[in-house]
Order: C-alpha cells, then structure tokens, then sequence
C-alpha cells in the first residue's frame, strides 16, 4: 500500500502515471470508489483525485472524508464486496483569527441547520477539530502530549529581532 500526502493542489507527480486519466488540474479522475477511471487497482483522494461529475475543493475536509471512505472500502473490495460508493458531507468550516477570536460557518448538513459563528467560539471549536485530527495523526497520548505542551508551554514569536 501506498500512502502520498500533497498539499493544497495535486502535485506534477501526477503527471508521470502515463496511462492514467489526468483532468486539466492535474489530478486523477476516480469513480466514486475513489478509484482510477482507467485502473480499479490504483486509488486517489484529496487534492490529487477528481471526481468528473462531482467536483469537490481541495480542503482538509474533504481528503479526510475521503481517508475514512477507502480505510472502510479498501477491506470490503479486497473481500469481493462491492462498498458503497462515496458521499461528501459538507459540515462547515471555521477560522482561527488570533488567540482570542474566529470565524465559521457550519454547514447545512450538520444538526445545527447551518449558519455562521463568530468570536471565541469559531476559534475553540477550530482547536478543537485541529487536535482530533492530530490524535487520528499521532495517536491519542502523543495527541495529548502535543495538545499539553502547546497549552502549558506556548511559544510565541519574538518581536525584538
């Protein structure tokens, strides 16, 4: 198994799959298993996968959904199963606008029936997802340790130089 981390766009890389179907922003097309348009055996998600007929923006969201979705589908398919095909759940976004404030926008999917937030609440809630990812990254006690450090002893940038 093959695991690529890119950043916000898909990476030139792409490029060299000779073979592959690449759309115009140089990521591979995938069905809706995440799978590529021109060979089932090779799979792709977040910034460096498109979906022709569903489009979606090239966020953290988005490649975590899609993390989660082959984690489960990747075993049912190696099974013989057919899994159930993909489905984003937009579930909003927030900002993180200092120390003390932020600014999100919770999606129409979500229990709260969408809507925006400001202040110190947009900005807890953003600490709050950024260590659930961590933990999922880290693992829970080096997720901890980390949320810990940062807490108990913050660096802060040096003004004077």
């Amino acid at each position: 198994m093959r695991v690529w981390a890119a950043g916000v766009r898909a990476s030139a890389a792409t490029e060299l799959f000779e073979g592959l179907e690449i759309a115009r922003g140089g990521q591979i097309v995938v069905n809706h298993h995440m799978q590529s348009s021109v060979d089932t055996s090779i799979y792709a998600l977040g910034d460096c996968a498109r979906i022709n007929d569903a489009p979606l923006a090239a966020t953290a969201q988005v490649a975590r959904q899609q993390g989660i979705y082959l984690g489960k589908a990747i075993p049912a398919i190696a099974q013989g199963r057919e899994p159930s095909t993909f489905v984003y759940r937009d579930r909003g976004a927030v900002v993180s606008l200092g120390d003390y404030n932020g600014w999100g926008m919770v999606g129409s999917s979500t229990s709260f029936g969408g809507g925006f937030l400001r202040g110190l609440a947009p900005r807890w809630l953003h600490d709050l997802i950024f260590r659930q990812h961590q933990m999922g990254v880290m693992g829970v006690a080096r997720g901890t340790a980390a949320f810990l450090k940062a807490h108990l002893f913050p660096t802060r940038p040096r003004l004077d130089k």
